[in-house]
């Protein structure tokens, strides 16, 4: 079949034929720099993937920026865009009330959009 197999924890898995955990391995590095516009963050990255139906591989990176005038309690904004090795993504993630829910909205390989609403339960 073609498929890879490799050993986790003692068990045998082929990666075609799976969902796709424990089979993508990556190193990064990460710098921030606090600007008078406000903090821009750059990624730099490179992964391998065992997987053959959707092989990663390669450098990867990004870059972000948290405008200066959009940070305080009730609204943070986070704009980014990146390469995954295989395409061009951007998108941005919006906090309101307290950091409690975040409206992500992302822009997949520059063709295709999509958004998402997520609430955060701090446990204290």
């Amino acid at each position: 079949t073609g498929a890879v197999n490799y050993e986790y924890w003692g068990s045998i898995t082929e990666i075609s034929d799976q969902n796709g955990y424990f089979n993508r391995f990556f190193v990064s590095a990460s710098k921030h720099f606090d600007f008078g516009i406000g903090d821009i963050g750059v990624h730099a990255g490179y992964q391998y993937s065992l997987r053959k139906d959707r092989p990663l591989k390669g450098p990867c990176g990004g870059i972000n920026w948290k405008p200066k005038w959009v940070q305080n309690d009730w609204i943070r904004l986070n704009l980014i865009a990146e390469y995954d090795s295989r395409t061009f993504n951007a998108g941005l993630v919006t906090s309101i009330y307290k950091d409690h829910f975040d409206i992500l909205a992302v822009w997949q390989n520059l063709e295709w959009f999509s958004i998402g609403v997520r609430y955060k339960l701090v446990l204290h």
